[in-house]
């Protein structure tokens, strides 16, 4: 039986055409545990799911919670694993420089928008880990960085996703303000 991320990856993964003829939804891709680099992590909850233009499947894990070892990710369809992008240096956890929790972004052409939370386990973000960092999807080359610490408050933000428009070249972010409660429970 697939586990509730398991399930919400599988859902993002199901093709359905709206064109004239109807398909039936059918599982792409599924697994039964989540490892990233080796190591299983049963706290990863996969949340932004994009494919770019070689089909290649990136995935990011937002730090919500201990042990994401990495927070932006590459899928292997062959293993049916996941490898920290663009490397685990770039996902070093605590260092404002590199990814800390990432949930939304976005890919246009060859370059790959990250929009870094900065948040770890609901922290007040550190100065400089509030940015969009791009990359080359190619090479994982990163290409710029544009912190937005002056911008949004560390302590009560959530950046929660990007849109890029290639015509206007703007980068459209969904900020909330509002940072989720971990102890929250639905009823």
């Amino acid at each position: 039986m697939l586990s509730k991320a398991s399930f919400a990856f599988v859902l993002l993964l199901t093709v359905i055409s709206c064109e004239d003829k109807v398909y039936e939804p059918q599982l792409v891709y599924g697994w039964n545990k989540t490892v990233i680099d080796g190591e299983e992590c049963e706290t990863c909850m996969p949340a932004g799911i994009k494919l770019d233009q070689n089909g290649t499947i990136f995935v990011s894990f937002p730090r919500w919670k201990d042990n994401v070892t990495a927070t932006l990710t590459k899928f292997d369809t062959n293993s049916n694993t996941f490898s920290s992008w663009p490397s685990q240096e770039e996902n070093k956890i605590g260092d404002a420089d590199k990814l800390q929790s990432v949930l939304g972004f976005e890919i246009y052409k060859d370059i790959i928008y990250v929009l870094d939370q900065g948040k770890i386990n609901n922290q007040s973000a550190k100065k400089g880990s509030l940015k969009v960092v791009t990359y080359n999807t190619n090479t994982g080359e990163r290409k710029d960085t544009y912190d937005l610490s002056d911008y949004v408050d560390a302590s009560d933000s959530f950046l929660n996703d990007i849109v890029i428009d290639p015509i206007k070249q703007y980068a459209y972010i969904a900020h909330s303000g509002n940072t989720i409660d971990p102890t929250h429970q639905h009823t």
